[in-house]
């Protein structure tokens, strides 16, 4: 992903993207989070991460760290750890799990998306495949790797 659009992510979500943890690696540095992924998946990745910051917002979830954010198999992979908020009733793993269900519930959302979107424009893509390596593309991207 381009800089600038990783710098809007990380300025408009910092809570899950420069949660301090990890910043050193794994893709991060102090000023911003890298994306391992092309533009055309910057808006489905604002949308999840506009759900998640509702999360944080209304306390469900605290300690949320974005750890890889890439493709993989032309599909988006979002690897994060968080915490949930204190339960201290009864019922709390009940309520961590529908937490933790609401969550991946915006991530299955976000993962199938990928897969119908073109990550280099945006516009509806669809799968590919070229000599073992998949990508989602639009006729427009589509490139088979010998020509490329």
């Amino acid at each position: 992903m381009n800089l600038e659009l990783e710098i809007k992510l990380s300025t408009d979500f910092p809570a899950i993207y420069l949660s301090g943890e990890g910043l050193e690696g794994h893709g991060h540095n102090a000023t911003h989070f890298h994306f391992e992924c092309g533009d055309g998946w910057f808006a489905l990745l604002y949308e999840f991460s506009s759900k998640i910051q509702k999360m944080i917002d209304e306390k469900k979830i605290t300690k949320f760290a974005a750890q890889q954010v890439k493709e993989k198999y032309a599909e988006l992979r979002y690897y994060a750890s968080y915490e949930f908020k204190e339960c201290e009733r009864e019922g709390k793993e009940e309520e961590e799990a529908a937490i933790d269900k609401e969550f991946r519930s915006y991530l299955t959302i976000a993962e199938e998306a990928s897969g119908k979107t073109c990550e280099t424009c945006g516009l509806p893509g669809v799968l590919r495949t070229d000599s073992g390596w998949y990508s989602t593309a639009c006729d427009v991207h589509w490139k088979p790797r010998a020509t490329k």
